[in-house]
């Protein structure tokens, strides 16, 4: 594309995204119930820390300095349920987040969304849907809907926040699976800066570090690829620096035994129906672009995840005993 051209693109992103209503009154509930929301959050999770794991998580903030003045795009790493909670208490300011279309259908996780303000997608499709000819999807759930909603939030002074990956990051070998340039689009249409965030669970320490990176800023000339590399690139050290500094074995050590442990314990603290949710779009070791790759894949996980109810069950009857 010619610089012309680039301008052109992002101008015709800004104008399509101005004509999306943005509501004043709604923005003013979100800001208000977030908090709440985010309580909520932490409840649950800690609920499940303290039952299934070694007791409630401590959290501990990095990088605070890197916060800029504006509104911003958040980036972050996904890989526990108290993901959203992290970020919200390492930032301290409300944000529009991007989510999966079908967790609509879970009560719990469609009102915490609706609390916080949520921007659905449909990232995925099903079986019967990649059989048919012709898929259909909700224009209100489409893509560049959910984009330009994003974009129009951001140019009305709001942050927005997105798990940029789409998923869980449930590969040994990656510290930030490969991801798509939306988010860049997003930022430099939005005329906002991208902040990463890294957040790190040591489940053996009962600790969980969130790193807030230096904000990266693009313009219409920059390289989308380059850019988005830049992102991932500052999230993927930011997590290997939290583990050499938590005396955690080196990454290139960590063995797929060492792994599938972290993946159980990071199962045990997550309620089953949200459980079930992420695994749909699960992506591991770089299978991101096919379906059924990614159900391969899911078999993987369902094992480690009897295993993980194997554990939870075994606890319950624990506690059962020493109480008679």
């Amino acid at each position: 594309m010619t610089i012309e051209e680039k301008i052109e693109y992002y101008n015709n992103l800004r104008n399509k995204a101005k004509k999306i209503e943005f509501s004043e009154k709604m923005d003013a509930f979100h800001q208000k119930m977030t908090p709440f929301a985010v309580k909520l959050n932490k409840g649950v999770a800690q609920g499940a820390e303290k039952k299934y794991l070694d007791g409630v998580f401590e959290r501990e903030v990095i990088g605070l300095e890197n916060l800029p003045d504006g509104p911003a795009l958040y980036i972050a790493n996904h890989s526990n349920m108290s993901d959203v909670s992290c970020v919200y208490d390492a930032i301290q300011r409300p944000f529009y987040i991007m989510a999966d279309a079908d967790q609509k259908k879970e009560f719990a996780t469609n009102l915490f969304n609706n609390l916080i303000g949520v921007f659905y997608v449909k990232r995925y499709y099903t079986d019967e849907e990649m059989k048919c000819a012709e898929v259909k999807v909700d224009p209100k759930i489409a893509p560049e809907t959910a984009k330009l909603k994003m974009i129009n939030a951001l140019l009305n002074g709001k942050n927005c926040m997105m798990f940029f990956e789409g998923t869980w990051c449930m590969s040994p070998n990656e510290l930030v699976l490969p991801t798509k340039f939306g988010n860049i689009d997003i930022a430099i249409a939005g005329k906002v800066p991208i902040v990463p965030i890294a957040v790190e669970y040591l489940y053996e320490k009962n600790k969980v570090i969130i790193s807030i990176q230096e904000p990266l800023y693009f313009n219409e000339l920059s390289n989308k690829i380059d850019a988005n590399e830049d992102v991932r690139s500052s999230i993927a050290s930011a997590r290997y620096l939290i583990q050499e500094n938590n005396s955690r074995c080196e990454w290139g050590s960590y063995t797929q035994k060492d792994f599938d442990e972290t993946l159980i314990k990071c199962i045990m603290a997550y309620p089953s129906l949200s459980y079930k949710e992420e695994a749909k779009v699960v992506r591991l070791r770089d299978k991101y672009g096919d379906y059924y790759q990614r159900q391969e894949e899911y078999a993987y996980l369902e094992g480690l995840r009897q295993e993980a109810l194997r554990r939870k069950k075994q606890m319950r009857l624990s506690r059962l005993r020493n109480r008679k």
